[in-house]
């Protein structure tokens, strides 16, 4: 590794001081440096069998960064007016075959890597398919041959297959190689742009689908104005999921139907247990702690909806986090691929709008949810107040029924209290009579009593001249 820097350290300041005039000494360089393609290293005398396989993978890719900078310092004048030059500087047998085996093992390792990741279901394992730094060297500093409109660039390929047009026996493996080269190319420039499309398209299509959530999203409200009602709800809730078992109605609120979840992360629920734990609030603690929500004397509001919002929202937050992740992987690979960086440069503001969009669909959805809880409120309130009046009517039609009854009482009350005047009167008449009566039941009793003494002395009078008569009348016989 300290020979392979400090070649390429004297091969870049020479060709920066010099510019051509350091061909000859950078030729020289390429000869002791000594590159060497794998099936050379593989020989008895180096790095043979399988054992030594990492080491000389390494090898190679010290060979490729050390090639791959040389070819990048070379002036421009080589590559079009020194074919020769170029020749020795890049042999169909040493260098170039050196500089394809060690893209070979860089191509490999990220190969594995990528497959590694497929069978990962965890984003944050991705960095894992970022492209290696020695191989976004060597793609930042090449331009394959088959690409027409880069032919005039000096970083181009084309350089190789015009310097060897000549050489019949050469001409096929340098060909080879630079194919070989430009499929690299090609195949990593559309890896990165198909899944930067991708990441675009499944963050297009959450983004889509969240909108069509809330916008479908119907929630429902039930109010519980005691302890009693919430301990309810509580004993048709699932503990885990926070979802209703059976149909749900308390008081006037509409009836919720099974398999509607608590809406957690605003509303009533929200407020309560943010104020108790800052941190996120899990379903467990919810159910084990319901009823502490309530408070005496102040209707509590539950918010109900399906999890179809939710589970659409997790899919948004994937999505954007899969683009900003596939957005930072890709930024090395836009240093190699225009394509790409030129793809990544419009996905920044795309992620930005994204992510206001995002952040859109969440305030609308809080604020449907509030219109929501408002409406059902009002349609509770408007039912209590219906009947109230309703009450208050009947009252009225009952006062009124009492006022035409208290007229009656009184109109039967004033017939009353003179049919009992005309009795009072009638009581004193027979009472007058009955004085009279007595009075006079006295005179006669009075009278009779004077008859009867009368009739006594009368009979005792009789009786005496009787026995007179008798006594005489003896006498005279």
């Amino acid at each position: 590794a300290t020979q392979c820097g400090l070649v390429s350290s004297l091969i870049e300041t020479g060709f920066a001081l010099r510019n051509d005039d350091f061909m000859d000494s950078a030729l020289k360089l390429h000869e002791c440096f000594d590159a060497k393609p794998e099936v050379e290293l593989d020989k008895e005398e180096l790095f043979p069998g399988p054992k030594n396989q990492r080491v000389r993978e390494d090898i190679l890719i010290c060979q490729l960064e050390v090639l791959i900078n040389s070819w990048n310092w070379l002036p421009r004048i080589i590559k079009e007016d020194s074919p020769k030059d170029l020749q020795n500087f890049f042999r169909p047998d040493f260098e170039l075959p050196a500089m394809r085996d060690g893209l070979r093992v860089l191509m490999k390792r990220w190969e594995e890597q990528k497959k590694k990741q497929e069978k990962k279901e965890k984003a944050s394992d991705d960095e894992n398919i970022e492209m290696p730094d020695q191989l976004v060297d060597f793609f930042s500093k090449i331009q394959p041959a088959h690409n027409e409109e880069a032919r005039g660039n000096e970083r181009s390929l084309f350089w190789f297959t015009k310097a060897y047009q000549n050489q019949r026996m050469e001409q096929q493996i340098v060909h080879d190689i630079i194919s070989e080269f430009s499929k690299c190319y090609d195949r990593a420039e559309s890896f990165w742009e198909d899944r930067v499309t991708e990441a675009r398209k499944a963050a297009e299509d959450a983004q889509l689908s969240l909108k069509q959530a809330v916008s479908s999203e119907q929630a429902q409200v039930i109010l519980c104005s005691s302890k009693e009602d919430l301990q309810k709800v509580k004993d048709l809730l699932d503990s885990k999921s926070l979802k209703l078992t059976a149909d749900c109605q308390v008081g006037d609120s509409a009836v919720v139907k099974r398999g509607q979840a608590l809406v957690t992360t605003q509303g009533a629920v929200a407020q309560h247990f943010n104020k108790m734990n800052k941190s996120s609030v899990d379903a467990a603690k919810i159910y084990a702690d319901f009823t502490s929500m309530f408070k005496a004397g102040k209707d509590l509001r539950l918010l109900f909806s399906s999890e179809n919002y939710d589970v659409q929202q997790s899919e948004a937050d994937k999505a954007l986090d899969r683009l900003q992740s596939d957005l930072v992987m890709a930024k090395s690979a836009g240093q190699a691929f225009p394509a790409v960086k030129q793809n990544l440069d419009s996905l920044t503001e795309v992620l930005h709008g994204f992510q206001i969009s995002k952040k859109d669909q969440e305030a609308s959805r809080k604020l449907a949810l509030q219109e929501q809880e408002l409406q059902e409120t009002m349609r509770v309130a408007n039912a209590r107040l219906r009947q109230v009046e309703m009450k208050k009517e009947h009252l009225e039609i009952l006062n009124k029924k009492l006022e035409v009854d208290k007229k009656t009482l009184a109109k039967e009350k004033t017939q009353v209290e003179d049919q009992l005047a005309s009795v009072m009167q009638v009581q004193e008449s027979v009472l007058r009579e009955k004085e009279i009566i007595a009075k006079q039941k006295e005179e006669m009793a009075r009278a009779l009593r004077e008859v009867s003494g009368f009739l006594q002395q009368e009979k005792a009078s009789l009786e005496r001249r009787t026995t007179r008569n008798l006594g005489g009348a003896a006498s005279s016989e």
